[in-house]
């Protein structure tokens, strides 16, 4: 309220001053006037005396007091435009030049009480704001251009740091693309591993029945065995029988060879699956530690089947070089009974041994399968991880592309900015030469 009663007392006083300012005017006027008038009177009234002293043609008389009031009003009215009007007029004319040059430096000087000061002040006022304008428009300009500059340098090292980002996203997409395909591959590795190791659990498990079967067959030998030494009596039908029965187990122990020879192959492609197991975990890497843990225990336990059936090798061997020495010594005679009878005892141990060693093998065989079995179990859900991550891969690395796509839209903008940036430098330019030739 105080303000606002300052400001209102301050423009009435303005107000008033003007009034009395106009008044002075006024009053130099009309006092000028009167003088002039009162002057004009005077020397009309003398030169009429004279006139009439020594003229007496009234008209005469008439026109010379209008000749010399007519002069004197002349006379007075240029007295008055060189004293009033003139000198104003020239500061004006003097001030407008200087506005025409752009020099706003330039101030009426004027103290002569009336409207002219009141405008020249007016003038004044005016040139000092524009004056002060021009200035604030110099040093907005220089600030603006300095900002300019600023947002541009700004701009061009965010847009250099865009560009390599956009970079550094394109390298990752291409290894997110490459991380699907080698996860997709060994998806595909892994499928194929797990029917291997499906079809070996397979085979594990025949041989597992063929093995109880072989091991029924070595028990029912055994008993023939003890039958053929208990009946020695009836020597002749039980060499015959015996012969018979000595060619079916040779016969047997073949097939006990292949079945070895198969056994052997599935131990081989289970160690070959083992390394290829542990050489996939390898490229795995974190994520492929536990398998190759469980690859390393199937590459061993390929290898003590493969020692085992070594040892089953060996026993089938001798089993078949023994059931040849039975046939041998049968099919010589009765004469070397005895000696038939002691290789049939020791055909009896060795039946013994292989019943033994058959069955060892029945418990590693199954041991063998089970352990088939979880492998394949694991393997499936390896299988499953794998696709996890080929299904994440694929979706991280649509992640990064649409990401790369949003920065190069970014980089495209950044380098529009740019070049504003450029424009407004320019129109600034454009603006400090124009401002420039104003002198404040």
């Amino acid at each position: 309220m105080n303000i606002k009663g300052d400001k209102m007392m301050s423009q009435q006083s303005q107000h008033h001053k003007k009034k009395k300012i106009r008044f002075t005017l006024q009053a130099k006027l009309t006092l000028c006037i009167v003088l002039l008038i009162f002057l004009i009177i005077s020397l009309r009234t003398t030169a009429i005396a004279i006139a009439n002293r020594y003229l007496e043609n009234t008209l005469f008389t008439n026109l010379l007091s209008a000749g010399v009031a007519i002069l004197l009003g002349a006379i007075g009215a240029y007295i008055i435009i060189v004293l009033i009007i003139k000198k104003p007029l020239r500061e004006f004319a003097n001030f407008s030049y200087h506005l025409s040059e752009s020099d706003f430096s330039h101030k009426i000087v004027l103290k002569s009480g009336d409207e002219f000061e009141e405008l020249a002040n007016s003038f004044n006022e005016m040139t000092s704001k524009v004056s002060n304008l021009v200035q604030e428009i110099q040093n907005t300009a220089k600030e603006v251009n300095n900002q300019n500059e600023i947002v541009k340098t700004a701009s061009y090292e965010i847009q250099l740091s865009t560009e390599q980002i956009a970079s550094t996203m394109q390298d990752l997409a291409s290894g997110a693309e490459q991380q699907s395909y080698s996860a997709g591959e060994l998806s595909e590795t892994m499928n194929v591993y797990v029917d291997k190791v499906s079809s070996a659990t397979s085979y594990s498990n025949d041989i597992t029945k063929q093995t109880n079967e072989v091991l029924q067959m070595t028990s029912k030998g055994k008993e023939l065995i003890g039958r053929s030494v208990s009946h020695m009596s009836v020597i002749e039908e039980l060499v015959k029988d015996s012969v018979n029965k000595v060619e079916n187990l040779d016969r047997q122990t073949q097939e006990i060879s292949m079945l070895v020879g198969v056994i052997q192959n599935i131990a081989e492609q289970t160690n070959l699956l083992a390394l290829n197991a542990a050489i996939e975990a390898a490229r795995a890497g974190e994520h492929g530690k536990g398998f190759s843990v469980v690859a390393s225990e199937v590459r061993k336990l390929a290898e003590q089947v493969s020692s085992s059936i070594e040892n089953i090798t060996s026993i089938v061997t001798n089993v078949q070089k023994d059931s040849s020495e039975v046939v041998v010594s049968l099919k010589e005679g009765y004469d070397r009974v005895e000696r038939g009878t002691n290789h049939i005892r020791v055909t009896e141990e060795t039946f013994n041994t292989i019943n033994r060693l058959v069955l060892e093998n029945v418990s590693k065989i199954e041991s063998i399968s089970n352990t088939l079995f979880n492998i394949e179990n694991d393997g499936k859900e390896i299988n499953n991880h794998v696709l996890n991550i080929v299904s994440i891969t694929q979706e991280a690395a649509a992640g990064i592309e649409q990401t790369s796509a949003t920065t190069q839209e970014t980089s495209s903008s950044l380098n529009e900015v740019t070049n504003k940036t450029e424009g407004l430098k320019n129109s600034i330019e454009n603006l400090n030469g124009l401002v420039n030739e104003f002198k404040v």
